[in-house]
């Protein structure tokens, strides 16, 4: 007669397999005196292993054998009680609230009040056991803290890098402007409903203000580091395990291409917070469905649980459109892992609620006026063309997170006939032979398959499949989807952990193992060499366009840099070869007209803004109507032509850069010619813009002591002076004789 261990040997063979052993369904049907069956019982993952054991006719003698007390006690240590805790801990179900303990159920009855609460536990096919590690309490903890501290050290390699000028410094200009936190709760600068964004780089602006960047990139790494542990949680509950959870939250969070989403503040707003609250909200769905199927019925605790996962499902909308397909992925981590769940009308239910969030998320975004047309990084593409690419774009980010290695970029580029149509029609059938493996192979391969096709859901929107203009390329466009990814991996890798195999097989084993444990160590070096990069967003567009030689946009990016810095023939050369490439462009004209001004070629300046004007969609930017501005009043003596552009530069809304600097040069006009109340509006404005500027509270108070305005004109001398010069650049340097004063 066996022993109890022999009967547990068999179940967590089963178990660790991810399918249905025949030799271990044996070796539980040997422990209870059956003949093995003739029937080939196979299911997708373990929870429907042992499902298969409980609906055939060896459950009723196998759980009234002798030792149906040991089987008891294990599926009851299965079950306990998550709490906000469990984040980091990775317990990863709960208890039965609402039906009696063990003992009050009443062993001494025969055991069978505890089997018709294990039949109730089992209803649905979701028998799952505890996630455990299989390490020691203090070596799991040493590790879950050693991937932290990892991530905190390859964040802190960019710790004192700016504002990058994609779009930081504007989107930190506008919040700057809002009068309340309520205001906040809007379209962000490029008016998309992104109100998380807001909410959080008002933060960033108060940490700024009281600390520098330092705290600024602080707030980042804890937004990465709370992200982190929602994806560790919804791990334990998709691998059943904390210590191969742990490896797949490292992967994830250690991987290069999830650096910008820390580094680039605009990306730590709401792309990693995406990522984060869907986490979460997928790992309360899975907690809110076992809940009620432990008690049987709709119970309180449940109603928390889902009312916890609309919470951050809505979150996670609010923080980025790309988190739409999270819809989806409820039901698909349900079918691939608990597909038994389908048949109850309560997980419908849920799916249903999750939808009536879409839907409500999809009407503020309307009325928001948050819905419009993205030009993003293309150029004469159409809209059937950028879908056609899809399979493409997804490949290559595919590419970049698989090898990331010499591969730092934070934009691409992207014109019709760049890649040929050979290679689309492959890229696209690839993809598609992904999707059709993912869904042939889920039974016998389920984790592998969750993770490539949660890999295509969520990046689904990021790869223009129905032609939206997201972009050619992001990294941080990644932070969801290679979710999916690490699952996928840590699926690989643990298939090949036991070791079973002997001779040349056990030797190629520990050599895939080494490989990709080295991989993605490897990675984790990228990453820091990537995060250092950061400090400077020169070399961010240098290592671009080594990754991208031909993304225009990012040409352009560093031609402005450049002609800041003074380089004028690097950054001349850099905007003619993006007009080569993309001459549908207005940035790469912008570039050369700024180059021209400086060199002293005016009209030459004002043919390269008008060939710019030319190719901008909509009405003419704040960037052009300054610039020709500075032309007209600064070197072609025709000032109130300059002040008109001004004006129209300023009427922008919110204030950019460029409308900053346009507001400027209106207030020193204005104080010129004696309007002294006109010079002190704009200034109060550009104080909220600039509190810091030091310059422009000298000019305050000499405004108001010529008003008479004493108190004033005292305090903004006394904040000048604790100042100096100001810290704004667009002011450093000004002599304030100048304004007329």
């Amino acid at each position: 007669m066996r022993t109890p261990n022999a009967w547990q040997n068999g179940l967590w063979q089963a178990i660790n397999e991810e399918r249905f052993c025949l030799a271990g369904f044996q070796a539980c049907e040997s422990l209870a005196g059956i003949e093995p069956r003739k029937r080939r019982m196979r299911a997708a993952a373990a929870p429907q292993a042992i499902n298969t054991v409980r609906e055939s006719d060896v459950s009723k003698e196998l759980f009234s054998f002798q030792w149906h007390r040991v089987c008891l006690t294990f599926v009851e240590r299965s079950f306990v009680f998550t709490t906000v805790k469990t984040m980091m801990s990775g317990t990863d179900h709960l208890p039965d609230f609402g039906a009696k303990s063990m003992a009050a159920d009443g062993e001494t009855a025969g055991g069978h009040a505890s089997e018709k609460r294990l039949e109730r536990q089992n209803q649905d096919g979701n028998f799952f056991p505890k996630a455990q590690s299989g390490l020691p309490g203090w070596l799991f903890g040493s590790l879950f803290g050693a991937m932290l501290l990892a991530y905190v050290a390859i964040s802190a390699c960019c710790i004192h890098a700016p504002f990058f000028p994609l779009d930081d410094l504007d989107e930190l200009y506008m919040v700057r402007t809002n009068s309340s936190w309520l205001s906040l709760l809007g379209t962000d600068l490029y008016h998309f409903l992104r109100p998380v964004k807001n909410v959080l780089f008002a933060i960033y602006n108060w940490l700024y203000s009281h600390g520098g960047m330092v705290p600024v990139h602080l707030m980042a790494m804890v937004i990465g580091l709370l992200s982190a542990c929602a994806v560790f949680k919804l791990c334990c509950r998709v691998l059943v395990d904390r210590g191969w959870a742990l490896a797949a939250t490292a992967v994830w969070l250690l991987s290069p291409t999830l650096v910008s989403s820390t580094a680039y503040l605009s990306a730590s707003t709401n792309i990693m917070p995406m990522a984060g609250f869907g986490a979460a909200a997928l790992a309360f769905h899975d907690i809110a469905c076992e809940s009620e199927e432990l008690a049987g019925k709709v119970n309180f605790h449940g109603v928390i649980w889902t009312a916890l996962a609309l919470l951050c499902l809505f979150l996670s909308f609010l923080s980025y459109e790309g988190a739409l397909p999270l819809v989806a992925m409820f039901f698909v981590m349900d079918w691939y892992l608990r597909p038994a769940r389908l048949q109850r009308f309560a997980t419908w239910r849920l799916y249903f609620l999750y939808g009536v969030a879409l839907l409500i998320y999809l009407v503020l975004r309307h009325e928001a006026h948050s819905v419009k047309n993205v030009l993003g990084s293309f150029s004469n593409v159409t809209r059937p063309q950028i879908a056609m690419s899809a399979g493409y774009f997804t490949l290559l980010h595919t590419g970049v997170w698989l090898w990331p290695f010499n591969r730092l970029a934070i934009i691409g580029g992207y014109y019709w006939g760049q890649i040929p149509m050979v290679e689309l029609v492959v890229c696209y059938l690839i993809v598609l032979a992904a999707a059709a493996f993912s869904l042939i192979y889920r039974r016998r391969y389920p984790l592998v398959t969750l993770g490539i096709l949660w890999f295509l859901l969520a990046f689904a929107p990021m790869s223009n499949l129905l032609g939206f203009r997201n972009g050619p390329y992001g990294d941080y466009y990644m932070s969801l989807a290679s979710i999916g990814l690490a699952i996928a991996f840590t699926a690989i890798l643990r298939a090949l952990w036991p070791l079973r195999t002997a001779g040349i097989s056990r030797i190629g084993a520990l050599v895939a193992i080494a490989l990709l444990i080295g991989w993605r160590t490897a990675a984790a070096f990228e990453a820091a060499s990537w995060s250092y990069a950061w400090n400077d967003p020169a070399v961010v567009y240098e290592r671009t366009l080594r990754t991208f030689p031909q993304s225009f946009d990012a040409m352009n990016d560093l031609a402005k840099i450049y002609e800041a810095r003074g380089k004028y023939n690097e950054a001349d050369q850099l905007a003619a070869r993006s007009i080569e490439l993309a001459p549908d462009r207005p940035g790469a004209y912008s570039d050369r007209a700024v180059i021209a001004e400086q060199e002293g070629r005016y009209q030459d300046a004002l043919k390269y803004l008008e060939l710019s004007n030319s190719h901008v969609i909509g009405p003419v930017g704040a960037w052009a109507l300054t610039c020709e501005g500075d032309i007209y009043a600064n070197h072609l003596g025709q000032p109130e032509r300059g002040e008109a552009l001004y004006r129209q530069a300023v009427a922008w809304t919110p204030w950019t850069q460029d409308s900053l600097r346009a507001a400027y040069e209106l207030a020193y006009m204005e104080a010129r010619q004696g309007n002294r109340a006109g010079a002190i509006a704009l200034w109060e404005k550009l104080l909220t813009y600039n509190p810091d500027d030091g310059v422009l509270h000298w000019d305050l108070s000499i405004a108001y002591g010529q008003l008479g305005n004493k108190d004033l004109s005292a305090y903004h001398l006394r904040i000048a002076k604790a100042l100096g010069n100001g810290t704004n650049q667009l002011a450093n340097g000004m002599d304030p004789a100048k304004y007329g004063h």
